[in-house]
């Protein structure tokens, strides 16, 4: 699911959700407007991650700060993911002699 498709807060119809906190601990499995309560009183955004698990899982986060460091302008991290680098180190580059 890409980042347009993701629903947020009012978005998010069905009940119950399993929740998953803002430091990434499980919550559990909550209904859905006690959800958005816990994102409310914490300034957060409540994110449904996993639309096709059973229960939805839903998360608590910055969903402004999310979606602006996964967006089209944001860079790659590392040197391998920059540069297209799996990191398999079992494949050598070898010379082809063409002498």
């Amino acid at each position: 699911m890409s980042q347009e498709e993701l629903r947020v807060n009012d978005r998010i119809r069905i009940s119950p959700i399993r929740l998953i906190d803002d430091e990434g601990e499980q919550v559990g499995i909550v209904p859905t407007d006690e959800a958005r309560r816990m994102a409310r009183e914490r300034g957060l955004d409540l994110v449904e991650v996993a639309p096709n698990a059973r229960p939805p899982v839903c998360k608590l986060m910055d969903y402004g700060k999310h979606k602006s460091s996964c967006g089209p302008g944001s860079r790659p991290t590392t040197w391998s993911s920059r540069c297209g680098m799996r990191g398999d180190s079992s494949k050598k580059a070898t010379r082809s002699s063409s002498r």
